[in-house]
């Protein structure tokens, strides 16, 4: 399946011109490469080293002893001649070496037969050696068209000097073995080096598959193809947190994309209904000729439509740019009873009319944007006022609790209905549609407060009961003015 796959791939996809353009396959099958390279030419050429090593130290000390079994012979007494001979001429034959006795002169006192036509006297270089001499020497003729190696040790006799001993031993079968020793550890390393490729080529493919996975699930999301999942219990653990925040991203986007296209169809059915409402009231007038008073009572009319939408759009401008990364939110000291009686000598005139009475408790000061808090109240005491009756209260309290400071909107009027209270601050959300148009309300007012207080990292609840009345809290964390 791998190979299919390399075979549909361009070369120069593969292999591209500069490094850093290659593939996290190929820089991860490159380092395997090297690596897999490094590690097996040190231990072939360790083993190499260590076996060559080993033979010619056994060379060698075959040599000395050798050596030195002459040496003991040569001083020892003329009975030892027979064991000289033998150490010289039978011995050699069996050991695959040769050895030579000279004078003083050069001349050969004894040597192994045929040695003179292998390994000549002048092989050896320097007659009288002070010495041990040791000599790695190929001799000029060929054996069957092989060369022959040899390694030649020439000594003194003894301290007189009077004698010198020559030895010379054929290692041209352990040269061979080396040899093809060497050659079988080069191929043993090329096989080795390729066989790593080959093997991080498919070790790599098969460990990247998750991010292959990913990408065909990033290929399938679309707008209307938001299920798409990553099950992050089959994937490594260093990945599964990448896995874990795909899926939270997806959630997000679904939820954003859901949001967007509710929010777009409110929008649509909120527009609808007032445009309508002004072309149905156009229509009319222009059905038929009427006085000035009736066109007059239709313009006013639509003027308060088109209030009712630009303060609509207003309510969505504010909203778009709360929920912008970019809002900037002006943090000041702020006297709380100082905010709430503002707020309520804004609306009592409002109260007034409905015979409704405002009432301010409590004191302290909070670290918050001005402007946005005041707007935050204005909207739960206009939402209060309209839902009070005649005769009810509406009181406005602050408090510190917790390092928290809370800000309380209560009245005493009809309350809401619970299957309505988790749906409040869902934009355009009406608990009773026909009762909030009449009171010229667009269900923005209490999503605005959320964002306020979602832009303050606060929280906003509600407690409401039928008939008894509700209650809206705004509860603040305790800041340091910056």
């Amino acid at each position: 399946m791998f190979w299919k796959t390399v075979k549909k791939n361009r070369l120069k996809d593969l292999i591209p011109k500069h490094p850093h353009q290659w593939s996290i396959t190929l820089r991860l099958v490159w380092i395997y490469t090297l690596s897999a390279f490094f590690v097996l030419a040190i231990a072939t050429f360790s083993l190499y080293w260590i076996y060559t090593n080993r033979l010619e130290n056994e060379n060698y000390q075959f040599l000395e002893n050798k050596v030195l079994v002459l040496q003991k012979l040569l001083q020892s007494e003329p009975a030892n001649e027979s064991f000289l001979k033998e150490e010289i001429i039978l011995e050699p034959n069996l050991y695959h070496y040769y050895s030579r006795i000279l004078d003083r002169n050069g001349n050969t006192i004894i040597e192994t037969p045929k040695m003179n036509a292998i390994v000549p006297v002048s092989a050896f270089g320097n007659i009288y050696p002070a010495e041990n001499q040791v000599i790695y020497w190929v001799s000029p003729k060929k054996n069957h068209h092989r060369e022959k190696y040899f390694l030649l040790m020439s000594a003194p006799a003894g301290n007189n000097n009077d004698r010198i001993i020559q030895i010379a031993k054929d290692i041209s079968a352990e040269h061979s073995i080396i040899e093809d020793s060497r050659q079988g550890l080069i191929i043993i390393l090329l096989l080795g080096v390729f066989g790593s490729a080959a093997l991080g080529i498919i070790v790599t493919h098969r460990g990247l598959k998750p991010l292959r996975d990913i990408t065909q699930s990033t290929q399938r999301v679309s707008v209307v193809q938001l299920k798409e999942r990553l099950n992050p219990t089959t994937w490594p653990k260093e990945l599964s947190k990448l896995a874990n925040s795909f899926n939270e991203m997806l959630d997000r986007i679904e939820d954003g994309v859901n949001r967007l296209s509710q929010f777009s169809g409110d929008l649509a059915h909120e527009l609808r209904t007032p445009v309508n409402n002004l072309m149905g009231e156009a229509e009319i007038a222009l059905s038929k000729p009427r006085s000035n008073d009736e066109y007059r009572e239709v313009i006013e009319s639509s003027i308060e439509e088109l209030e009712r939408i630009s303060q609509m759009i207003e309510n969505l401008l504010f909203l778009a740019r709360a929920e912008s990364p970019e809002s900037v939110v002006n943090f000041i000291s702020i006297p709380l009873r100082q905010m709430l009686d503002e707020v309520s000598n804004f609306y009592e005139a409002a109260a007034e009319e409905k015979n409704v009475k405002i009432k301010c408790e409590g004191n302290g000061h909070l670290i918050a944007d001005a402007l946005m808090l005041r707007r935050a109240l204005s909207n739960l005491v206009y939402n209060a006022l309209q839902h009070t009756p005649a005769g009810g209260t509406i009181t406005l309290s602050a408090k510190v609790v917790n390092n928290a400071t809370y800000i309380l909107i209560s009245d005493n009027g009809e309350g809401i209905a619970p299957e309505h209270v988790p749906h409040l601050f869902d934009r355009f959300y009406r608990a009773d549609s026909a009762r909030s148009t009449k009171t010229g309300g667009t269900g923005l007012g209490l999503a605005i407060v959320k964002s306020i207080m979602e832009l303050h990292k606060g929280q906003v609840k509600i407690e409401s009961k039928p008939g008894k009345g509700t209650q809206v809290t705004l509860i603040f964390p305790q800041l340091k003015q910056s």
